[in-house]
């Protein structure tokens, strides 16, 4: 999809097909921290209009299997006109940064549950497959400082369209 942000309506069009919608129309925009086991730096954003379309918009375009283009640049640029352009037009539009408290408070308990599992797991099976333990670990220790500023960056909150939060756009 190829995104336009115009003076009053945000547009995209992809192959054959194509939308465009007033800013006036858009009542959500959330932005999200969205890290990848390929791309450790994937931003997210989620548009929701008033007539209940969502529309999804990410800094990596996917290019091939484990290949995205990092378009990083564009999208930052992007994101940050919506929200003040939306912010002078649509006062009532709600800026949300990170996921939902369900999503986030699920998440973080299930991956910090998870972990704890497999802790008990790895030392009571050492004895029958000690090597493969460290090779565990070593890929738990890789992913684990991407899992928690998931957690820190995706806190639930509003923020105000003059101060994006800096941690939910690439820099």
């Amino acid at each position: 999809r190829c995104w336009v942000l115009r003076a009053d309506e945000l547009c995209w069009s992809a192959e054959e097909y194509s939308d465009q919608t007033p800013l006036t129309e858009i009542s959500e925009i959330r932005l999200q921290y969205a890290p990848t086991r390929y791309v450790a730096q994937m931003y997210r954003s989620r548009i929701r209009l008033r007539n209940g379309k969502v529309w999804h918009l990410q800094n990596h375009h996917f290019a091939g299997m484990a290949n995205f283009e990092d378009r990083s640049t564009d999208y930052r640029e992007l994101m940050e006109n919506l929200v003040w352009r939306v912010a002078a037009v649509q006062p009532q539009c709600a800026m949300i940064a990170g996921v939902s408290w369900f999503n986030w408070l699920f998440s973080s308990l299930f991956m910090c549950g998870s972990l704890l599992l497999l802790m008990v797991v790895m030392f009571y099976m050492w004895t029958a497959i000690g090597w493969l333990v460290i090779v565990k670990l070593l890929i738990i220790l890789f992913f684990l400082p991407r899992a928690f500023l998931w957690i820190k960056r995706n806190r639930p909150r509003r923020f105000d369209p003059r101060n994006i939060p800096v941690e939910l756009l690439p820099r």
